[in-house]
């Protein structure tokens, strides 16, 4: 999509989006990231935005960033991919040097923060779990603590590893890490949970961030354990998926059904049309152990709320 696309899809949706989340891959990639956001802001009178990065591209993120919350009232969060400790994380990314970058973007942030308290909203690292790096959790735990950060934890996922109940298995996306094996089993969760406990979650039981995302990845260990969902599938109505190139998902786990181009960008006539309504019925009862289409049924499930608080 060109800047000017993404300027006539926030123009459709105005008023009607309160929050966008910006990943990827890495969103950081375009030259034209500040300038989506802040059509975001103007065009799509959008309140707030979440941004995705794994922070190899520090000085283009400080820059955007910053250019942003300068020209515009979009209030933002950023959450930056922390794998574990140096080493690892590098050998992960990829690119040596890839820690520290993340690191000085904290850095960077963490400060903007203290001077924009109003503008710069949660700033979170980001730690997918698999049996390579579950180990390390205790470091990564401690650092993330000590640059004054949230953290939030997912396990390692795939669509065609997590993804139940449809019955044409060809709506799947090809949502997974390539050459990847070292999804964590029961007992692994198991142990991931019980360090998250002990090093976080039970250290800080009045934030309301860290509780959702224990009961996020206690919700994906039982229906893992008991086959069968514990929140309801709200994908496609409380949140939907836009693709780099304009096509729409109802979730990451499930293929693209129709594109914006054919709807003239207009993310609302797309949702009321035929070609909605019948990858809705193809795709019911289809459900997954993605984080995020768990976080969102927290808040439509009454037993997965009550979760939230320690005491029940």
């Amino acid at each position: 999509m060109s800047t000017e696309q993404y300027q006539m899809f926030f123009a459709k949706i105005c008023g009607r989006v309160s929050h966008i989340n910006v990943t990827g891959g890495e969103p950081t990639i375009r030259d034209d990231m500040a300038d989506i956001l802040l059509a975001a802001s103007r065009e799509g009178r959008i309140d707030s935005a979440t941004v995705f990065t794994n922070g190899l591209l520090k000085d283009r993120l400080m820059a955007t960033i910053t250019r942003v919350l300068a020209e515009s009232n979009l209030r933002i969060a950023v959450q930056i991919s922390l794998d574990g400790g140096e080493k690892y994380h590098d050998a992960n990314r990829g690119v040596p040097g890839a820690y520290r970058n993340a690191l000085d973007c904290m850095k960077f942030l963490g400060e903007l923060r203290a001077q924009s308290p109003n503008r710069l909203g949660r700033l979170v690292a980001g730690t997918a779990i698999s049996v390579q790096n579950m180990e390390q959790l205790p470091e990564v735990i401690s650092v993330v603590r000590s640059m004054g950060f949230l953290h939030a934890f997912a396990f390692v996922r795939s669509s065609q590893y997590g993804v139940f109940g449809l019955t044409n298995n060809n709506l799947i996306s090809g949502f997974t890490p390539r050459q990847f094996a070292d999804y964590l089993d029961a007992a692994d969760r198991k142990e991931v949970l019980r360090i998250i406990h002990r090093e976080l979650w039970d250290q800080d039981r009045n934030s309301l961030f860290q509780s959702t995302n224990r009961v996020t990845l206690e919700a994906i260990n039982e229906s893992l354990v008991l086959n069968r969902p514990l929140a309801p599938c709200v994908a496609g109505r409380g949140d939907i998926v836009v693709l780099p190139d304009g096509a729409v998902s109802r979730c990451e786990m499930l293929r693209s059904f129709a594109h914006l181009n054919d709807f003239k960008w207009d993310l609302g006539a797309l949702l009321t049309s035929k070609t909605a309504e019948q990858h809705f019925t193809q795709t019911r009862g289809c459900w997954c152990v993605h984080d995020c289409a768990i976080g969102m049924g927290i808040m439509y499930d009454r037993n997965l709320l009550r979760r939230l608080f320690y005491c029940v």
